[in-house]
């Protein structure tokens, strides 16, 4: 199965444009769309050694699973998703999506997770 991922990254400073990785959204045209977030927020913490604001960085983790979760379901292709990454402006910022084959869909959900979430 052909799909695509994009890493979820908070960006304290978008001007820096420096990001910790959070989370992990897995698309596929065929089977649909799956989003896994980190909950080490001591990590995150430590990534940027500032304060974080822990309530309202879950709300903001909420508010995107929410987004994706909304708007996930009318997407047609890639450029869907493509174009979602685009509107992303706070803290939380999708990037550009890159492709992945896959036989499970979760397997492969866990995998990139495992894999590319550095906290």
């Amino acid at each position: 199965m052909l799909g695509f991922y994009s890493l979820i990254q908070y960006q304290p400073n978008a001007l820096r444009e420096e990001g910790a990785n959070v989370g992990v959204l897995l698309y596929t045209t065929d089977a649909g769309t799956w989003v896994k977030f980190s909950r080490n927020l001591e990590a995150v913490k430590r990534y940027f050694g500032a304060p974080l604001d822990t309530r309202r960085f879950e709300l903001a983790l909420e508010a995107m699973r929410a987004r994706i979760e909304e708007e996930s379901t009318a997407w047609k292709g890639v450029n869907d998703l493509k174009s979602f990454t685009l509107k992303e402006v706070n803290s939380l910022v999708l990037r550009p999506p890159r492709s992945t084959r896959f036989d499970d869909p979760q397997v492969e959900l866990q995998r990139l997770y495992e894999s590319r979430i550095s906290l």
